[in-house]
């Protein structure tokens, strides 16, 4: 959500995506394919396993789509709320809602909540849709929306050291640069891991920590996640 060209993507995409598969809405895709019902359990252990949610917790889960992973962490804490840009795709969730679910239509880059308000904050697949300053700003905000001891998951981020490796040919290169320049990326932002860590320095986090994903989720050979104590 860099700048409008995000936010009108995810719109659109959220009203030309219905009826699809409720993994493709969210581009959780492999060659055009949803991910295995197998692949997505794996991934939601090892969100659950980083967030370390317990029963009395208020997860913030912020770019939550259609709510695919609120809906598998709901009944392991207090309450969820979901925030995500898409009406479209909130919809989606609040068709078959959870009692301790609730969903906001809002931009990540926008939305304010009030200090302390929850234990844990997933972000999830999205930090490659902000900028460098745009991430600064989320950042230091999600950090005082958390609690004392309170924890934030990020998911999914686009490896800067492992650009290449998934632009490798030069015609992936060529379109790459060409998406750029059209001012429509193809993935978004890539993220050096040493930038980040510092960046949850500056925003008061007391450790943070680069967390490898398990070589079996689909895109783990050019992403990485990170979780954040305050």
């Amino acid at each position: 959500m860099s700048d409008s060209y995000w936010t009108s993507y995810w719109t659109d995409h959220g009203l030309n995506s219905t009826g699809q598969h409720p993994q493709a809405r969210v581009h959780r895709t492999l060659h055009k394919e949803p991910i295995s019902e197998a692949k997505w359990q794996e991934t939601i252990g090892h969100i659950q396993s980083n967030l370390s949610l317990e029963p009395q917790h208020r997860l913030l889960d912020l770019c939550g789509g259609n709510g695919l992973i609120a809906r598998a962490l709901a009944d392991q804490c207090d309450s969820v709320t979901i925030v995500d840009l898409s009406e479209c795709l909130l919809r989606e969730f609040d068709a078959e809602p959870i009692a301790n679910v609730v969903t906001r239509q809002a931009d990540l880059r926008q939305v304010q909540f009030p200090p302390s308000s929850y234990d844990r904050i997933l972000l999830y697949a999205a930090l490659q849709y902000l900028s460098p300053s745009e991430a600064v700003t989320v950042f230091q905000r999600m950090c005082d929306w958390l609690k004392k001891d309170g924890v934030l998951f990020l998911g999914d981020i686009p490896d800067a050291r492992l650009q290449w490796k998934f632009y490798d040919t030069p015609e992936r290169q060529s379109d790459y640069f060409a998406k750029l320049q059209a001012g429509q990326p193809i993935v978004g932002t890539w993220f050096d891991r040493d930038w980040l860590s510092r960046l949850a320095a500056h925003c008061g986090f007391k450790s943070f920590e680069i967390v490898p994903q398990p070589q079996d989720q689909i895109y783990s050979w050019f992403r990485f996640d990170m979780v954040c104590r305050k």
